[in-house]
Parts: C-alpha cells; structure tokens; sequence
C-alpha cells in the first residue's frame, strides 16, 4: 500500500532528506530536514517546488510539543498525489537561493510530475491496491500488581502498585465481585487492523506534437485508531504542445485539484483525549471493553471513578467529533521559444490556492463539558507566481570550456485569511449552533498579505566537464520590510571538481 502522505513516501529516497512522522493518524502531518537544520527555533522544512511553481506546504499544528499540542491538521505536501509524480530533484545551496530567494534557505525538493508519452493502444492505466495496519510494538507494562498502592486494592485508585494478582476476589469499578486481573487494554481497544484503500486510473498519449496526461484517484484511509478516517480525491491534467516553425515553441499547461476530507484528527500528548495514552496508564487490573457502550441510558459518560479529567475513548469516538475538508487548486502554464539550440526564453505563471473548513463538537455528559461545545472556522490561502527566464548553455563556448548564463525575474504575491468561531458551553444541550452559546461567541480574525519582486541570474564556466565555476545572485524586494530596507541583494561564488 502507498503512503497516504508523500512525505512519508520520500524516505529513503532522497539523499539527506530527514522525514519525522507524526503518530496523529493518517491525515497528520510530517516533518522534513534536508541536509541538517538551519535554525534552533524557526522553520527548517524546504520549499516544496512542483514543475517550477513553490506550493505551500503548512504544517497544520500550530504548537506540536508533548504537553499542550494543538490538533495536527497535516501538510501540504500530502495533498499531492504520487502517482502523478514522474521525478524528484533536490537543491540546496547557492542554487537553491538564486532560484528561489530566502524562501530556499533550507533546500528545495523539486518535484516533476508525469506530462504523458507516446504508448501502445489507449494509454488507459488502472492501479489498485489495500494496504493493512496494525500495531509494531508497544511499551512492555508490568502485569504482576492489580489497582491500589502499597499493595492494598482500591477500586478507585489510578495507580497499578496494588496486591499481586492472583485471582482473588475484589470489588470492581461498579461494585460487582470479580477475580483481579491483567488485562492487555491496548490490544483490546485498538482491535482492529486500519485499512488503506487507494485506487487509480490515468491516460496519457503523444499526439503528433502534443502529449496529454491526466489522472483520476481516490484514497481511503480507515486508521487503527477508532473513527479516524481520511479520504482523497485527486484530479490533473497537463498538456505539452510544440508547435511553429521547427517546433521552436513550447506550451505546457496544467492543472491539478485536490479534496480531501479528514475526520476525527486524534490529539496527541498527555491529552484527556488520547486514546494511546490512557491506554498505557489505565490500571491493569481494569478492562476497557467495560465500558465500550461508551455511555448509559441518561446520556452520560461511563466510566471508573478514579479517572479524574480523563474520558473513555468508547465514549470520545461518536460523541467528541471534528472534521475538515480541504479544497486545493494548484495551475501552471508556460511558454517557451527556443532561438537556437543553446538560446532559449521563458515566461510562466501559476498559483496554489486552498481553503480549509472545520468544525468541532463536543457533546454533553463528560468532564469536558456540561452542556456541549462547538466551534468552526475557515481558512484560505492563495499564492500567484509570475515570472521569466532566459538560458543560454553553450557546452563547447571555446576549446575545451563550456558556459552557461541564466537571467531571470518573478513577481509573487500571498494571501492568507482566517475567521473562526466558538460558542464555549451551549444553552440548549448538544444544540451546535453559535447563536446557541452561553455567553457571548469567541470570534477571531486573522489576515496576511506579502509581496517579493525578484531579479536574478547564475554565470556558469567548466573546463572539460569537470572543473566547474559558478556565480549567482538575487535581488529581492520584500512587502514585508520597511521602505528603506526592502531591496536586498546576495550574490554567491562556488567552485567544483569530478573526480568520476
């Protein structure tokens, strides 16, 4: 089975490229370093580059340490499909930055997706494929001691230091007689094995001077961990046509659209929550199937005295929910002429666009609350790249030494927004509506804006392929800086040998 996040997909695969997964199910978001860190406290993820246009790859957790994370909305990367993906390059260094300015301070992964070739009939390919989950390993947890300390039982004490386990009787969590015993809650709760199902179908052909590609797939993600779900469709198609005297035009268009639904993000860390979590800690000598029916006939939470703020995940799966959907558009288009065969010019254009909705529900009858809770929100994104590129590459300038020279300009504009909304406790139990708030609504906006107009250019020379000098620089003009200080300007200078 295919990695539901590319990003997972790229270990291994790209040299230097350090990928930390996160443990917040299959729509949770991972983390990626390539080639060592930069900063002690800020960003140290590269930009994400598909066919020459950065997109924006978020991470969707604002504060992600143990003790207070907030919930993991994933990446942006994931939201790319990897069956459309035909390689990926890495950059870092002086290349990376004349390319692509400060924003490449950490490296950029290039990634080039499919554009169709030539094929025998149709062209039509189909893919499927299931994948399972299931737990590797988990912490080895004493079973000799029941609930209690000092070893005296006590049907509501959080602590496992209890009497040896040896069958006797004891009173339990509701008041019956039962022999003490160990229980494996972890295995018992996550009983199931997640399932990926990942299904595919693309075309591609050469047409006389056009190739065409486009694809159609569909993911369904059902983790091992109770209700959380994660679905995926995509859509692409991308054009390449040459066309005019010689073929010395080039046009490439394409676009790609991404929905993607996740439901029930799990919440990782000492979270009352988190289903692993309080597995690991519940007493041994008590068993979670218990109280699977989650609550009773009045609608309130089962669930063992002794457990303070803690709630019973039974009870977390239908009745502590959220949800959000994504929907992405990212489009690219180019045309390029070629003057000769070491002279050519480039103008291109493209945007990433997405806007994210969600919404969380909490309903009554636990610690959490007394009445209910909801809140919504909604977020969207747009980044537009316009920009051109001359390249001139002559292998053999005079003798044995080569040249190259590139100039180029980009102007790039982004846009964020956000609106969000909470009702904290509800008037009318589990009626989730904003106007139905207690007091009044918590309302929060946000919004952000930020231009950079840039100009740069590399100067290439090598002697015989193996002895390479290089030369670049950048000019940007940031929206973010003052007046008096937004132009900046950083040049670079490197020299290489092949030994092989």
């Amino acid at each position: 089975s295919r990695e539901p996040n590319l990003a997972n997909a790229l270990t291994g695969k790209v040299a230097g490229l350090q990928v930390v997964r996160s443990s917040t199910g299959p729509a949770g978001s991972s983390k990626m370093v390539l080639r060592g860190y930069n900063s002690l406290s800020g960003d140290n993820q590269p930009l994400i580059v598909v066919d020459g246009l950065p997109i924006s790859n978020f991470t969707g957790a604002s504060n992600n340490d143990y003790w207070n994370p907030s919930l993991d909305m994933g990446n942006g990367i994931a939201d790319i499909n990897p069956e459309d993906i035909e390689s990926i390059s890495v950059l870092k260094g002086p290349s990376a930055a004349a390319l692509y300015g400060s924003r490449a301070g950490n490296g950029v992964i290039m990634i080039t997706t499919k554009s169709g070739r030539k094929q025998k009939g149709i062209g039509l390919t189909l893919s499927s494929s299931v994948g399972f989950e299931s737990i590797f390993t988990s912490p080895e947890l004493q079973n000799a001691f029941g609930q209690g300390t000092n070893g005296s039982y006590k049907e509501d004490e959080a602590w496992s230091w209890g009497p040896k386990i040896e069958g006797q009787q004891v009173k339990n969590w509701n008041g019956q007689m039962v022999p003490l015993t160990a229980y494996d809650n972890l295995n018992n709760y996550f009983d199931r094995k997640g399932t990926t199902q990942n299904h595919s179908v693309s075309f591609q052909q050469q047409i006389q001077s056009t190739s065409v590609y486009t694809s159609f797939n569909r993911l369904e993600d059902k983790s091992m961990l109770p209700g959380v779900k994660l679905t995926r469709t995509n859509l692409m198609a991308r054009a390449i046509t040459k066309f005019g005297n010689n073929d010395r035009w080039t046009s490439d268009t394409k676009v790609q659209y991404t929905d993607a639904t996740a439901n029930n993000r799990p919440m990782g860390g000492p979270n009352p929550t988190n289903g692993y979590y309080m597995m690991n800690l519940l007493p041994r000598s008590i068993d979670i199937r218990d109280f699977s029916a989650g609550k009773n006939e009045f609608g309130n939470m089962i669930w063992w005295s002794g457990a303070g703020n803690q709630v019973n995940p039974y009870w977390s799966i239908n009745n502590n929910l959220n949800q959000d959907n994504r929907s992405r558009f990212i489009m690219n288009a180019s045309l390029k002429y070629a003057f000769n065969d070491w002279l050519n010019a480039e103008i291109k254009g493209g945007g990433d666009m997405y806007t994210t909705e969600n919404d969380a529900r909490t309903y009554s009858g636990s610690p959490l609350t007394t009445t209910g809770r909801y809140s919504l929100g909604k977020q969207t994104f747009r980044e537009t790249n316009y920009g051109t590129l001359i390249t001139a590459n002559k292998p053999n300038l005079f003798g044995k030494v080569g040249g190259m020279l590139t100039l180029g300009g980009n102007l790039m504009h982004q846009k964020f927004s956000s609106i969000n909304a909470g009702a904290g406790e509800l008037t009318v139990p589990n009626l989730f509506s904003i106007n139905n708030a207690e007091g009044n609504p918590t309302v929060g906006e946000g919004f952000s804006q930020k231009k950079i107009n840039s100009a740069f250019g590399s100067v290439q020379f090598n002697y015989d392929e193996y002895l390479y000098i290089d030369a670049t620089f950048r000019n940007d003009w940031s929206s973010a800086l003052s007046k008096a200080n937004r132009s900046f300007f950083y040049p670079s200078v490197s020299l290489s040998y092949v030994f092989t």
